[in-house]
């Protein structure tokens, strides 16, 4: 499956551009590097033809969201490994709960989080970051969202 596989979503309006990307994080004590990691990806960004209603970002669990829980209740799907897995950033609990309903759409939310990836949905704007290139398990798993998101 290559970009071209995307026909039926721009065949009912959507549009998307998609950019490389790429990332260099690192960890230093007293200024001493202690580790360093860079990471390339890619990047969808998607306008769709009307407003999902949707304000979500999707993205891993780590240490610092799992601080921000104690302050703010975090949705959870009732999925252990989805759960321990997606950190879920939203005031539309109910609308993604819905959304999240969809197991195909769990399983593609649940494989870009578990690979360090994002999903941030705005209204009728959703961006789609992964971290390497893009497989055809992610266009599919990525035309499965976009589609559910229009429906």
């Amino acid at each position: 499956m290559s970009n071209s596989s995307f026909h039926a979503l721009t065949q009912a309006g959507a549009t998307f551009t998609r950019t490389e990307t790429s990332a260099t994080s690192s960890f230093a004590i007293n200024g001493i590097p202690i580790q360093s990691a860079s990471s390339a990806g890619v990047r969808y960004a998607w306008t769709l033809p009307s407003d999902t209603g949707l304000h979500v970002v999707f993205s891993p669990e780590s240490f610092g969201k799992t601080l921000v829980k104690i302050f703010k209740k975090e949705l959870q799907v009732g999925d252990p490994m989805f759960d321990a897995a997606v950190y879920i950033d939203t005031d539309n609990k109910d609308a993604v709960a819905a959304l999240l309903e969809n197991e195909a759409v769990r399983n593609a939310v649940h494989r870009v989080a578990s690979q360090d990836g994002r999903i941030a949905v705005d209204g009728s704007q959703v961006i789609y970051e992964l971290v390497g290139d893009a497989t055809d398990q992610d266009l599919t798993e990525m035309e499965t969202f976009i589609t559910a998101l229009m429906n």
